[in-house]
């Protein structure tokens, strides 16, 4: 749903849906009709979490702030 920290993490047809409650059976009615659509928003979603959450990504953005 498109709520709290949701729209800071999740790109609307990129890496997930930003959905009201009323319009998640159309969108997952998308994803269970199209592989294409699934691994894509699956490894876009899997590359921006890694980029941004992994350990390497937090340790290079604490780094920035300790040296600053």
């Amino acid at each position: 749903t498109d709520y709290g920290n949701n729209s800071r993490i999740v790109k609307n047809g990129f890496n997930g849906y930003l959905i009201d409650n009323d319009q998640w059976e159309e969108y997952l009615i998308k994803l269970i009709d199209s592989e294409m659509l699934r691994k894509k928003i699956g490894l876009a979603s899997k590359e921006y979490v890694f980029s941004n959450y992994s350990v390497e990504a937090l340790n290079n953005k604490y780094s920035v702030v300790i040296d600053s």
